[in-house]
């Protein structure tokens, strides 16, 4: 990793830590035991939640506009559409006690300017979902684990011309446990925690089908979904 680099993701001291190729990715996802089947989730409602978690996730970050990497900051407009196009993703997924959720609470703007103010900018934020696992019932809700695969792709500037020099390539396989409830407008979220997280083995491999070794995180670090 060249010197200023940041991620989108964080990294956390390992605790466990399983080798897996993704290409296995069900086993992972098998961490609380198979459901009863008379109370398992349906594969159409398994599928609209992983899709309502992959979504959320993907709107947490924005590229950073490709005319303005002279810039060290967003200007109050852009700053505006960035943060706002977010919440509206919050709003669409999720309902009210999500919307009030400390996952939710992200300081998007400043993170992403962040980055600009160490010569480095993101210029690509992608996921993918791999899978979904019904856990079980809880008070009304549903909880559900869903694994999705993030990529990003960072640039390192050139602090004089601003130009692009160099990129990076970083991604993950983060396993996010879900509290999710069916209301009148169909699956939302209530609430999220990370279950297991992961580091790329090989930077020189991207993708969903590359090996990653996956951490467990335990709950008193991420609180209850």
């Amino acid at each position: 990793m060249s010197k200023g680099t940041r991620r989108v993701g964080w990294k956390m001291t390992v605790v466990i830590v399983c080798t897996v190729v993704l290409a296995a990715a069900a086993s992972v996802l098998g961490l609380a035991g198979a459901a009863d089947d008379e109370s398992a989730l349906t594969p159409a409602d398994l599928a609209k939640i992983g899709e309502l978690v992959r979504e959320w996730d993907e709107s947490r970050f924005t590229p950073w506009p490709t005319d303005s990497y002279d810039r060290t900051t967003y200007t109050e407009a852009e700053a505006t559409a960035v943060r706002q196009g977010y919440l509206n993703v919050v709003k669409r997924v999720g309902t009210e006690e999500f919307q009030k959720h400390p996952m939710v609470d992200f300081p998007v703007v400043s993170f992403l300017e962040g980055y600009r103010q160490s010569d480095t900018v993101l210029l690509k934020y992608e996921c993918k979902l791999l899978g979904t696992e019904f856990v079980r019932f809880d008070r009304g809700d549903a909880i559900v684990h869903v694994q999705v695969w993030v990529g990003e792709v960072v640039g390192e500037l050139d602090g004089r011309s601003a130009e692009v020099v160099g990129t990076t390539r970083y991604d993950r396989t983060p396993v996010w446990e879900a509290r999710m409830r069916d209301t009148e407008e169909g699956w939302k979220i209530v609430g999220l925690r990370t279950r297991w997280d992961s580091e790329d083995l090989d930077p020189e491999c991207y993708g969903p089908d590359t090996a990653h070794s996956m951490q467990y995180v335990p709950v008193e670090w991420s609180g209850e979904p």
